[in-house]
C-alpha cells in the first residue's frame, strides 16, 4: 500500500466512523446497501453503480480491470524488476506477466535512445577492427 491510498483509507475510515461508528472485526470495508451503505455487517454486493459514476463524473471510459493492465504496465517502465511485478500482480508466470505488461512505444523509445554512441564508443576498445564502423558511418 502506497501513501495516497493510505490517505485514501484513512478519509474512508472517518465516513464510516461517522456513518456507522466504530469499525469492529465483522465490519466490512465496503459496506452494503443501495443506493446508500446501510449495512456495516454485510458486503456490498456490487460496485457498478459507484465505477459508472466516478467514471462519468472523470471523464473516463475504461473497465476496473484495465486499471491493472495500467498499474503493472507503469510499474515495468518504472524499471520494476520482473520478479516485483509478479509479486505485486499475483501473477504465477512470466507469460501471464507480459499479458498484463503493454509498454508504450514512448517508453520503447526512450530505452533505445539510452543506447547513445558515447556509450558504445566507451565499450568498444579503439582499435578494435571486428567492431569498426564503416567509413562512410564514421
Amino acid at each position: 500500500m502506497n501513501g495516497e491510498l493510505f490517505s485514501i483509507l484513512a478519509i474512508h475510515a472517518e465516513w464510516f466512523t461517522q456513518r456507522f461508528g466504530a469499525a469492529t472485526a465483522a465490519s466490512c470495508v465496503f459496506p452494503y446497501g443501495s443506493p446508500a451503505p446501510c449495512d456495516p455487517l454485510r458486503p456490498t454486493t456490487t460496485i457498478k453503480t459507484a465505477w459508472n459514476t466516478l467514471r462519468r463524473e472523470a471523464g473516463v471510459s475504461c473497465r476496473i480491470h484495465d486499471l491493472r493492465h495500467t498499474a503493472i504496465t507503469k510499474l515495468a517502465e518504472a524499471g520494476v524488476s520482473e520478479n516485483m511485478l509478479l509479486s505485486i500482480a499475483g501473477h504465477m508466470s512470466r507469460a501471464m506477466l507480459e499479458r498484463y505488461s503493454h509498454i508504450r512505444l514512448a517508453s520503447k523509445r526512450e530505452a533505445m535512445n539510452s543506447l547513445t554512441e558515447a556509450s558504445f564508443s566507451e565499450s568498444v576498445p579503439a582499435n578494435s577492427t571486428a567492431l569498426a564502423m564503416p567509413a562512410k558511418f564514421v
